[in-house]
């Protein structure tokens, strides 16, 4: 149980151990690094390009629902109005029937034309709550959520000439954009392709 003891009478087993460390560290591989960072920022670049067109979609879908039901809801307003009006004129039809200067059949035709407002206007506000069914669900909300439209909105009009318009078009568009470095990453794959048989130098 003594370890000195143990190790004067060369009963004590001795343990060698022995450890290499070794260092390697690429110099030089025919550019490919260079390329294949090139090629990853490149992905990058792509990826938001796809990411600014998913937000120009999604804003021009909740624009164009806005403005929809906008519009559904300005054509139910006018045949209101024109029901008032029609409304008026059975009135102004009795009203002659009464006095012996009009005919039953005035009375007929603007009741008619009264019934047919009505039917429009049902169709108008049916379709008023499908553009708002639509408006929601391009917002990503519920179908039947609660909301109420600003009647003032509008676009801001675009006072360009049509040849600025095709250049900043070019520019600015993702799809393009998205073209181009496609183009880029072809043409960067073509290079690392080539250069695959180029040596590599590396220290260790």
């Amino acid at each position: 149980s003594n370890p000195q003891l143990a190790a004067f009478l060369g009963l004590a087993s001795v343990n060698t151990f022995q450890s290499r460390l070794t260092l390697s560290q690429l110099l030089f591989a025919g550019f490919r690094i260079v390329d294949g960072v090139r090629l990853a920022q490149i992905n990058v670049g792509l990826m938001e390009e796809s990411l600014r067109l998913a937000r120009q979609n999604v804003a021009y879908q909740v624009t164009s629902a806005y403005f929809n039901a906008l519009r559904a809801w300005e054509i139910a307003q006018i045949d209101k109005e024109s029901l008032e009006q029609a409304r008026e004129q059975v009135r102004l039809a009795e009203a002659r029937l009464r006095a012996g200067t009009g005919v039953k059949l005035d009375i007929l035709q603007a009741q008619s034309q009264v019934i047919q407002i009505q039917q429009r206007l049902s169709q108008d506000m049916g379709n008023y709550e499908k553009a708002k069914m639509s408006l929601n669900l391009a917002m990503g909300r519920e179908a039947d959520y609660p909301l109420e439209l600003n009647r003032q909105a509008m676009v801001i009009d675009l006072d360009k000439e049509e040849t600025e318009s095709l250049k900043t078009s070019l520019e600015m568009r993702s799809e393009v954009r998205q073209l181009a470095m496609q183009k880029e990453m072809s043409e960067l794959n073509a290079t690392i392709q080539g250069r695959s048989i180029w040596p590599t130098i590396s220290a260790q």
